[in-house]
């Protein structure tokens, strides 16, 4: 029984202390965070054209050069700016076309979707005091690319 009551309070304690609550960060721990970020997530660079305006036509006579270009669900990227988040600039990945390119022609048998990924990422919530910033650790939901699927039907 002892086992037992143990395991519920080791329970109890991990669900009181929220790895989401705000916490106090001096400037140099927001400026190590921000750096932290960008040694992580700069070597990942992906080429965001603004504005990148192709249409689904224009995309399925293209069909060259990075992975975004010649997949059968094109996408573009749409740089997301958010002064209070770090990383504060997020590159997210948008369908060019409703369909889906087959035999260089948007075909709407198809539906081109979004595949997302979760990324943490901290958001600045205000001061605490002059040099000191509350930080909140946070997950969102970023679109990262486009495949094609088989439309979703109803019965």
């Amino acid at each position: 029984m002892k086992l037992v009551s143990v395991q519920l309070f080791v329970g109890s304690l991990l669900m009181l202390s929220d790895p989401t609550a705000p916490k106090c960060i001096t400037e140099d721990g927001l400026n190590k965070l921000i750096e932290e970020f960008q040694t992580r997530y700069l070597d990942k660079k992906v080429s965001v054209n603004v504005p990148d305006t192709r249409t689904c036509m224009q995309a399925a006579e293209e069909m060259q050069g990075a992975e975004n270009n010649r997949s059968v669900s094109p996408w573009r990227y749409r740089l997301d700016e958010d002064v209070n988040r770090i990383p504060s600039k997020i590159a997210f990945a948008e369908c060019i076309c409703q369909g889906c390119i087959i035999d260089k022609r948007e075909n709407m048998s198809y539906n081109s979707r979004s595949v997302d990924a979760w990324l943490r990422i901290y958001r600045k919530t205000g001061k605490c005091s002059e040099n000191k910033y509350k930080v909140r650790k946070d997950f969102i939901k970023v679109p990262v690319g486009c495949t094609c699927v088989v439309p979703n039907y109803t019965k």
